[in-house]
């Protein structure tokens, strides 16, 4: 099938399967591909692994807020494009380091 490939990670294999079928409804709906089963990480270190993967090109961060900069950092470091979900810092140190690594 044409079109884009997605992926997903999560701490939790419940949510992550919930995602799965999320992610694969719409793009069924759109003609593509179903989310190969390469790209699901699950665990702790999934946030890693989905920045690891060559087949990642942009990511979503809708971890807790206290996650955000954290995670925001590794995809800039990982040269993924991001969007993240608000609040981006949930506190000044945190917004400053958001704006660091935008700058970057």
């Amino acid at each position: 099938m044409p079109g884009t490939r997605g992926g997903a990670g999560d701490l939790f294999a419940d949510k992550l399967a919930a995602t799965r079928k999320k992610i694969d409804d719409v793009q069924a709906a759109k003609g593509y591909a179903a989310i190969d089963s390469s790209q699901l990480f699950q665990g702790p270190k999934a946030c890693e692994q989905l920045l690891a993967s060559k087949e990642v090109d942009a990511v979503y961060i809708a971890t807790p807020p206290y996650y955000h900069v954290e995670h925001l950092e590794a995809a800039v470091a990982a040269k993924k494009h991001v969007y993240v979900e608000k609040p981006a810092g949930i506190d000044v140190p945190g917004a400053k380091r958001i704006i660091k690594a935008g700058e970057q």
